[in-house]
């Protein structure tokens, strides 16, 4: 058993990364107003460094609100600055009462970017 969904990303590296997804309990979306949001990507998952963090405070994760939506989003230069290889991510929200839940996790692939 999982504590979080399980979704793999494909990054481009130097293409701009855009990823939606959408919590739901029991088919309903949870509302995502007043949360916040924090996405790590690193090499492993004892890596002491990030190669990609995105947060909802900090820029780099949208989230929907009544939608029950959150959308990932890093620049072209952000992605071509990440080594191509494979990465282990988790996001997680904070609600409003300071709970914190990992809600999606898996694997990033990170394929190397030929146009230059």
């Amino acid at each position: 058993m999982s504590c979080a969904a399980q979704a793999d990303l494909c990054i481009c590296q130097g293409a701009t990364l855009q990823q939606t997804f959408r919590w739901l309990s029991d088919d309903v979306a949870v509302d995502l107003t007043g949360y916040s949001a924090q996405f790590q990507m690193r090499a492993t998952e004892d890596s002491a460094t990030a190669a990609l963090t995105l947060t909802s405070a900090g820029g780099g994760i949208s989230l929907g609100g009544v939608s029950g939506t959150f959308t990932l989003s890093a620049s072209a230069a952000s992605t071509s600055a990440i080594t191509a290889g494979r990465y282990v991510y988790a996001v997680e929200l904070t609600s409003p009462a300071s709970v914190i839940r990992r809600i999606v996790e898996g694997v990033a692939k990170v394929s190397r970017e030929v146009v230059r």
